[in-house]
Order: C-alpha cells, then sequence, then structure tokens
C-alpha cells in the first residue's frame, strides 16, 4: 500500500492545526463585525441600545466600582481623564441598570482604581482577555474599558 508519507498522528495534527484556524478565523471575523461600529468615546450614550456596541461593565466582584463614559488618554493609552457621566456600579450588577432619560444605554469607557489598589478584569471579545490593573500611586487613576466592555472581577488593595 503507498503512503503520503504522513503518519496518522501527523494527519490528525495538520487537521487540528486546520481546525484551529478555522476558530481563530472565524473569531476574528465576529470580532470585526462587533467592533465594526464601536461606540464613540466622545458619546455618553449608545448608538443602540443593546450590548454588543456598547462598554456594558459586568460587576461580579462583591466590591463598588465607579465607572465613567468619555476616556481621553492622558498617561498613555490606558490611562486617562473622564468625562461626562460617571456612576458607582455596585457589586454583582451590570452596568445597564443605568439609563439616559430616554432610557438608551450609556457607553462605559473607564473605571476607577483607587490609590494602591488593583482591578482584575476580563475584556475584549468574549471576555476572554485578562487584565489587571495595578495603581501604585498615592491618587486614584481612570483606565481605559475596550468598546467590548468587562467583566470586574476583584477590587482589592495591593
Amino acid at each position: 500500500m503507498a503512503t503520503s508519507g504522513h503518519s496518522i498522528s501527523n494527519v490528525r495534527l495538520s487537521r487540528g492545526r486546520v481546525m484551529a484556524a478555522i476558530v481563530t478565523l472565524t473569531l476574528a471575523v465576529s470580532a470585526g463585525v462587533i467592533g465594526a461600529t464601536p461606540a464613540d468615546a466622545s458619546d455618553a450614550r449608545c448608538t443602540t441600545n443593546n450590548r454588543i456596541d456598547c462598554g456594558m461593565v459586568y460587576n461580579t466582584s462583591g466590591s463598588a466600582v465607579r465607572i465613567a463614559t468619555n476616556f481621553s488618554p492622558t498617561y498613555g493609552d490606558v490611562v486617562g481623564t473622564v468625562s461626562g457621566v460617571t456612576a458607582t456600579l455596585p457589586g454583582n450588577r451590570s452596568s445597564d441598570i443605568f439609563k439616559d432619560s430616554n432610557g438608551r444605554l450609556y457607553d462605559w469607557d473607564a473605571v476607577y482604581v483607587p490609590p494602591k489598589s488593583c482591578l482584575y478584569m476580563m475584556a475584549g471579545p468574549g471576555f476572554g482577555s485578562t487584565v489587571d490593573y495595578r495603581n501604585t500611586r498615592s491618587h486614584g487613576v481612570w483606565y481605559k474599558i475596550n468598546n467590548l466592555g468587562a467583566n470586574v472581577r476583584a477590587l482589592r488593595s495591593c
């Protein structure tokens, strides 16, 4: 019997790589579609009333966290100032509890980390990226949240 020079394990590995490439491509296309119309960091409200197009924040920690709209980078890409709406999001709640007078959701762009505190969250498509903000300063700092939102998992002293 003629063989192609590939063992069965190599064929399986190749199929695994093909599947990994397909999954990666599917996720990239999905992220591109979801991110095609990102929320505007200069507008406090969402353009649509759904969670996909907005910087929704889920706070699954037991601690309240401050969130804000309209982030402007001042100390690099992820540390800056905010303008617009700010709110305190209680623990174990989502930011969809806050709406404007027309019932539209807000586009949350930043989270506040108090002095000498660490904030751990999941962000990005499917909340698949781990973010650990360590504020070692003697003053609080606003950190950027991307337009796909975030899930705050912990806020603690560090």
